[in-house]
């Protein structure tokens, strides 16, 4: 029997998890960035846990950058606009939930 892990956003045009497979970032055609987290560390289901408009047009390709350089998507959209995401507050369990743009 198969098991739905999340629900995507409608719209959802690409994916990318986190380098410790723990988090899954999406990106969609309205622009919509949203971020995903494990709901306790040993489930398997996972709850969005931000969503922020990133951009104008849609979002076709999403990156996590390396965890050496902080807890950060990158993101390429259609007109070919790139942009950073950096997530700075954190919830009550530890986990970051707001996003920051910090390119232009």
């Amino acid at each position: 029997m198969e098991k739905s892990l999340l629900k995507l956003d409608k719209g959802a045009t690409c994916t990318s998890w986190s380098y410790s497979g723990d988090r899954l970032a999406s990106g969609s055609v309205d622009g919509t960035l949203a971020v995903f987290d494990s709901r306790h560390p040993a489930s398997s289901s996972f709850a969005c846990t931000s969503r922020t408009k990133a951009h104008e047009g849609s979002i076709f390709k999403i990156v996590w950058v390396p965890p050496e350089f902080g807890d950060a998507v990158a993101c390429v959209c259609e007109d070919g606009t790139f942009s950073l995401w950096e997530e700075l507050a954190e919830d009550m369990m530890g986990r970051l939930n707001d996003l920051l743009k910090i390119t232009k």
